[in-house]
């Protein structure tokens, strides 16, 4: 625990102290609050109650499990189909930059609808089952990777495009050493907000219209009232927002060691 203590090299407090500090005041904050009854239940229900629907949900009748399923198995889908769509188009348009720049805002335009208002639409089209889920998850995955393609094939150096058209290399070795490499910097990156959309995407999914997943947990505890299961949901799905995250950041982070070496 030294660490927790101990200052950065700036001279300042660690940001591990700044939040347990700022967990403990909130904690603080919010047990005076459900005490004292300054707020009522339905707004703020007691931290015991919440601890109690966590353990419940997850360990006691562990009911949670197959909606926590449910919504990764719509995350990582959407994910994957998002970005293997956003690569294929990605990496076409660059190379048409006519019709790249024609599409474009059609493009951007649909990526600017409020994603509540697409969901039904999509419920409607595929049904209610986990197809419109991982449809908006990749819909919102989609666009984050497809701008990095874009980017990272066309926005090259010019000295170094220079050097390899003067060297008379093909086409497939300008992809192969210049033009791959620096997409890379660009798309590795953009992998970590992708799935983070996307697990939005499938959790607005589940919200509008689902029989399963965290989404729907939560739509059905606020009509029963049950103030504190939601909440407990939303500290389940902070955490594995977080686990997503960093699982995601590690594999980035080895995606863009073994590019370097390559």
């Amino acid at each position: 625990m030294a660490f927790v203590f101990a200052r950065s090299a700036g001279g300042g407090v660690p940001p591990v102290a700044v939040f347990a500090i700022a967990l403990l005041l909130l904690i603080g904050l919010w047990e005076a609050a459900t005490r004292l009854a300054l707020v009522s239940p339905l707004i703020l229900p007691r931290l015991e109650d919440i601890a109690g629907q966590l353990v419940a949900g997850l360990l006691t009748q562990r009911g949670w499990w197959l909606h926590v399923g449910v919504t990764l198995l719509e995350t990582i889908v959407g994910f994957v189909v998002g970005v293997v769509i956003a690569l294929a188009l990605g990496g076409v348009l660059a190379f048409m930059t006519t019709v790249r720049r024609g599409i474009h805002p059609f493009i951007l335009g649909i990526q600017t609808f409020p994603k509540v208002a697409i969901a039904p639409l999509l419920m409607t089209w595929l049904g209610y089952g986990l197809a419109p889920k991982i449809a908006l998850a990749a819909f919102l995955a989609f666009f984050p990777v497809y701008s990095a393609t874009v980017a990272g094939l066309t926005t090259i150096n010019p000295d170094q495009l220079a050097l390899m058209r003067m060297m008379e290399a093909r086409k497939w070795q300008e992809l192969r050493h210049l033009r791959f490499p620096n997409a890379t910097t660009y798309v590795v990156p953009s992998l970590d907000v992708a799935l983070v959309l996307a697990f939005l995407g499938a959790l607005v999914g589940e919200l509008v219209s689902a029989r399963h997943g965290l989404g729907y947990l939560i739509a059905l505890n606020t009509t029963y009232g049950d103030m504190a299961a939601v909440y407990g949901v939303l500290i389940l799905l902070s955490a594995l927002g977080m686990v997503l995250h960093l699982t995601m950041s590690m594999i980035t982070r080895g995606l863009q060691r073994s590019g370097s070496r390559v």
